[in-house]
């Protein structure tokens, strides 16, 4: 399981611009949203949702928004 939880948070990285749940991120490593919340909270002790309010775009640095700002 420690693999698809490396899986979660690379595919948490690339989708924290998308509004996903934690069925989307269960769906995609083929596992039921609950082992994957309680997993999730093995390894990284934290909720994926509170990952994603941590990492999301309010976090990033200020060239990442201006890059993201300037591309719309």
């Amino acid at each position: 399981m420690f693999n698809a939880m490396t899986r979660a948070e690379i595919w948490l990285q690339d989708t924290l611009d998308k509004p996903l749940s934690i069925d989307d991120l269960a769906q995609h490593l083929g596992y039921s949203a609950s082992q994957v919340r309680r997993q999730f909270r093995h390894y990284f002790h934290t909720t994926p949702s509170a990952y994603r309010e941590k990492h999301g775009p309010c976090h990033a640095p200020a060239d990442t928004l201006l890059r993201l700002h300037d591309a719309h």
